[in-house]
């Protein structure tokens, strides 16, 4: 349990979820963005991704069995190889896909999004 260590996946691992966080210094920084706007999007962001984060697969199984996960953080330009690690969906689903709305801030752009397992149904 854990944050996984500096090397690749395990055998035997299976990735459930694939997080995406990124800042743009370089957005657009000519939009007028007002501290309330920022502080009312962010707050909205939260509470999307507390309700969200619920539906997705690792949810269930860290109530299901807690000590069976791990993580692992990692730069995609510094691990690029990471970033080709296929998501374990059952049978020939296709992975699933979100996008949070993008937060626009005085100094960038900030988005969020994940890809996801999804069960055969």
């Amino acid at each position: 349990p854990g944050a996984g260590g500096a090397d690749g996946p395990r055998p035997g691992d299976v990735l459930l979820e694939r997080w995406t966080m990124l800042f743009n210094s370089r957005a657009d920084k000519r939009r007028e963005t007002h501290l309330t706007t920022v502080k009312k999007r962010v707050t909205i962001l939260q509470r999307t991704l507390y309700s969200y984060v619920r539906l997705l697969p690792a949810f269930r199984l860290a109530r299901q069995r807690p000590k069976v996960l791990r993580f692992r953080l990692y730069n995609p330009s510094a691990r690029p190889e990471l970033a080709d690690v296929p998501l374990s969906s059952s049978g020939a689903a296709r992975p699933g896909e979100y996008a949070f709305p993008p937060i626009q801030t005085a100094f960038g752009q900030f988005s969020l999004g994940v890809r996801f397992a999804r069960e055969s149904s």
